[in-house]
């Protein structure tokens, strides 16, 4: 992979993050499907690349134990990062 290859895939990974996030399995295929030449490895190198590696997998993953709390947060304008480790706090 390019380092332009890999430039243009960071909007569909954000995209792609966006869309597990907010959207069903049918929203998140339809991004997949438009992953250049099936680079689906280059992706999943694309996405590992934005994960913060000092955060916790509990932190990482908090929206999906607490999801109305975690869209509550962000939909009153706390950050993605800061209403995860909220809701990861919630759960210990």
């Amino acid at each position: 992979m390019t380092p332009d290859q890999a430039t243009s895939l960071v909007p569909l990974a954000a995209e792609l993050v966006g869309t597990v996030r907010e959207h069903g399995p049918d929203d998140v295929a339809a991004v997949l499907a438009r992953v250049p030449d099936g680079r689906h490895d280059a992706l999943a190198v694309i996405l590992a690349a934005m994960v913060d590696p000092d955060a916790t997998v509990r932190e990482l993953l908090a929206w999906t134990d607490s999801g109305l709390e975690y869209h509550r947060l962000v939909a009153a304008g706390v950050s993605a990062r800061t209403a995860s480790a909220v809701v990861a706090g919630m759960a210990s």
